[in-house]
């Protein structure tokens, strides 16, 4: 939870440093050169771990709602195969038909049940 706001703070202060460069940069006179040079080079792999952190930041969070959501699909599935598996009905291996628990014989083609 800390990294959503650390992460986006470090990524501000990279931007902030950022346009102080610029202004130091643009406001410079031609002779003597931008004072805060460094700035910028400073500023940037600063925009850069910002950016790393919020981007785990949210993706920890992205992968927990992934996570619930494939819990309850697979609970889903394993209902619909726990259904399927339980048929407690008998079928005839001649032809397939659906037969009573207590029947000898299949009362579609009168083969013997076994």
């Amino acid at each position: 939870m800390r990294m959503k706001f650390i992460g986006p703070f470090i990524f501000l202060i990279g931007i902030a440093g950022l346009a102080f460069y610029f202004y130091d940069l643009f406001t410079s006179t031609s002779s003597e050169g931008p004072e805060y040079f460094w700035v910028g080079f400073v500023a940037m792999p600063v925009i850069f771990v910002g950016v790393i952190l919020t981007a785990f930041a949210y993706r920890a969070n992205i992968t927990k709602l992934d996570e619930d959501l494939l819990r309850n699909k697979m609970r889903v599935v394993g209902q619909g195969l726990k259904e399927g598996l339980s048929d407690s009905g008998h079928y005839c291996s001649n032809c397939g038909h659906p037969s009573e628990l207590d029947a000898k014989y299949c009362s579609e083609c009168g083969k013997e049940l076994h």
